[in-house]
């Protein structure tokens, strides 16, 4: 049975990502696991810290127990198994991911605009750069419509793991999607497609699915991407986050920059385990 791991911490925007989470699964057996961390604040010392503590584990389990009852009441016979644990949240939801074997994560996202609301952030940024399984973000109200159309941003660099390719290939396949394999590259360059889709042997992989290549010049990947995701209408983005390079550059800049795009496009991420 596929086990799909849902953090929470019990807000609106958890709550739409469980419910994403659920319509994407359809008729599927799946095994959802709602996950509540937390994480006592860096204040107070001995007694004070175990009884700050004891109060936020009796709150979490007390929530986490109420959110189950609610969801198992909204979806009747959905199989739910509600986990409250200590620590920070990737810490934590690695360990669940270990302990019970999941298949994908899902998880809402906040606090930020356009893409960088999915790619920034906290909790999401960690848990989609760390994790070592597909994790799909949810925007806050993304509401899930189906996988027609898929759009794979990818920096072309080399893919050490054939088998990372396999979420995005099977999304592909389940729904009869069309990928778009996306680039974007600097204004002025002149990027060899023809000789980056042999190198990394693109054509192998999407063979089977109805795929297209473009090339998008920009020099703000983010908005490059998410002006390709407003005029093309997507469904998903999936990437693969690498600690250097293509997915770094989205995180560049001011903090304060306002963005001209902005998307409900939940992201995909797909991991390259030597990296």
């Amino acid at each position: 049975m596929k086990k799909i791991l849902v953090p929470t911490d019990f807000s609106e925007n958890a709550e739409n990502a469980f419910d994403y989470a659920v319509t994407m699964a359809g008729t599927e057996e799946v095994e959802f696991i709602l996950l509540n961390a937390y994480h006592a604040p860096n204040a107070g010392t001995g007694g004070m810290l175990v009884s700050i503590t004891d109060v936020l584990r009796d709150e979490s389990a007390k929530d986490l127990k109420a959110a189950v009852a609610d969801l198992q009441e909204k979806y009747t016979g959905l199989q739910i198994k509600g986990i409250s644990l200590y620590g920070e949240l990737l810490e934590v939801v690695d360990r669940v991911i270990t302990s019970e074997n999941c298949d994908v994560v899902v998880m809402g996202t906040q606090g930020a605009s356009g893409l960088k609301k999915v790619l920034v952030g906290s909790n999401t940024e960690k848990v989609i750069r760390e994790v070592k399984i597909p994790v799909i973000a949810v925007p806050e109200n993304g509401e899930y419509s189906g996988f027609d159309h898929i759009v794979f941003a990818t920096d072309m660099k080399v893919i050490n793991d054939a088998r990372i390719m396999n979420p995005l290939l099977d999304v592909a396949k389940k729904f009869k999607a069309r990928v778009s394999v996306l680039y974007v590259v600097k204004e002025g360059t002149e990027p060899k497609i023809d000789e980056d889709i042999e190198r990394l042997r693109l054509e192998d992989y999407f063979e089977d699915i109805e795929h297209s290549y473009h090339v998008v010049f920009s020099n703000d990947v983010e908005k490059g991407i998410s002006q390709f995701l407003a005029d093309e209408g997507a469904d998903l983005l999936a990437m693969i986050p690498r600690h250097v390079g293509f997915f770094d550059r989205l995180f560049k800049g001011s903090i304060t920059q306002k963005f001209a795009y902005h998307t409900k496009t939940p992201l995909l991420a797909i991991h390259d385990t030597k990296e």
